[in-house]
């Protein structure tokens, strides 16, 4: 009887498809991650903003205010 770590023959060629499957979109994702880098919104904003007022979410009950760019990362969630 074949346990539930042990693997027949038959398992082989899916397992070697599976990893290799697996293999081939990790790389796909590296490659894409490599051609198309760029920066995260929020440090987009941060450089482009930096000592700038701009409207955003001030925190719980006070809705959309003109904060400094730098500030709006601070924010946490009070939960």
């Amino acid at each position: 009887m074949i346990g539930v770590f042990e693997m027949s023959p038959a398992d082989a060629p899916r397992q070697t498809g599976l990893g290799n499957a697996m293999l081939d979109s990790s790389v796909a994702c590296s490659d894409n991650k490599r051609a198309f880098d760029s920066e995260r919104p929020i440090t987009a904003i941060h450089f482009l903003y930096s000592g700038v007022q701009i409207r955003g979410w001030a925190g719980p009950y006070l809705g959309t205010q003109l904060i400094e760019a730098l500030i709006g990362c601070l924010i946490k969630n009070p939960l």
